[in-house]
């Protein structure tokens, strides 16, 4: 029998070598590309990524449509009176402070909810918004951006970026959209997320650029979680601190704060900032803490939750 010599050439192994020192100089650069960017970035066309193409967001992986149908059973869909903005969590375990500020806020009669929340991730432009649809308890929520081209390059042409896949498993949009699914189907969503390093700049020109949809029919969803990783005592402390610190409006206060006061001090900073500028008084409807949810004794550490209107 014929002795095979089996070594590959060396012509393929050098060949090979490149092609493995290529891959990981990319795969380096690739990762630690968002982390260099500043709170200047601007986005060139070649950085917008892809949308996501095919079938709504589901709503499930945030929260399920038979969890949402039960926090939703208790609660009044009518209310008189409305608000322009309101602040909620986005934790599933407080799903009931969530929809009971959006119920009183008058979400069952808006036709647009523009949802600003963190970016968890904490990659990618200080803002990023997206334009796919979501559903929730086989209830279709349609984007604003799908259609609005206006709007889309209004925000985009600043350092905005339109990317989908960083919405596939935020939960800051995702929990709110799966309640507004069945409070109020027929309205249309405007989903955008935050980087922590937000500036009071580019939150005032995203409340510029957003302007034009900001009527009676519009509602301002801040999807915020406050403390985190505290005690309970602890939290229920921060939560009165961040109470003044709202009802005072010292937003660049607010603005300078860490995870342990909230989760996204950029956005709670330019909304703050906004409601000012409209004459905007804000009123705290709900404080709490996870320990509320999960059972007498809890002593481990907790976040802190409140919900807030702005009339």
């Amino acid at each position: 029998m014929k002795n095979v010599n089996r070594t590959p050439p060396k012509t393929y192994l050098l060949m090979l070598s490149l092609v493995m020192i290529l891959g990981l100089s990319l795969g380096l650069t690739g990762c630690g590309q968002w982390e260099s960017m500043g709170a200047e970035t601007h986005i060139s066309p070649e950085q917008v990524l892809s949308p996501v193409e095919g079938s709504p967001l589901d709503c499930e992986k945030f929260m399920t449509a038979k969890d949402v149908a039960r926090v939703l059973a208790p609660l009044p869909r009518e209310y008189e009176e409305q608000a322009e903005i309101v602040v909620v969590p986005h934790h599933a375990l407080a799903a009931d402070m969530t929809a009971e500020a959006l119920l009183q806020a008058g979400a069952a009669d808006k036709d647009l909810f523009i949802i600003i929340g963190p970016n968890h991730a904490n990659q990618g432009a200080n803002i990023i918004v997206s334009n796919q649809g979501y559903e929730g308890g086989g209830h279709p929520l349609k984007n604003r951006l799908a259609w609005d081209d206006a709007t889309l390059e209004a925000l985009t042409q600043e350092s905005t970026l339109l990317d989908n896949h960083s919405f596939q498993n935020e939960h800051s949009i995702g929990m709110p959209a799966s309640l507004i699914a069945q409070i109020n189907p027929h309205g249309e969503i405007l989903p955008i997320i935050c980087r922590r390093e937000l500036t009071s700049e580019e939150g005032a020109r995203l409340f510029s650029t957003l302007a034009p949809l900001l009527d009676e029919d519009t509602l301002i969803i801040a999807s915020v979680d406050f403390s985190h990783h505290l005690s309970v005592p602890d939290a229920l402390g921060r939560n009165e601190q961040m109470a003044e610190l709202i009802q005072a409006g010292k937003s660049a206060q607010v603005s300078r704060l860490d995870s342990t006061y909230l989760d996204a001090p950029g956005v709670m900073a330019a909304l703050m900032e906004y409601a000012q500028s409209q004459q905007l008084t804000p009123t705290i409807l709900r404080k709490a803490t996870a320990a509320d949810y999960l059972g007498a004794g809890y002593d481990g550490e907790v976040t802190s939750y409140l919900t807030i209107q702005y009339r």
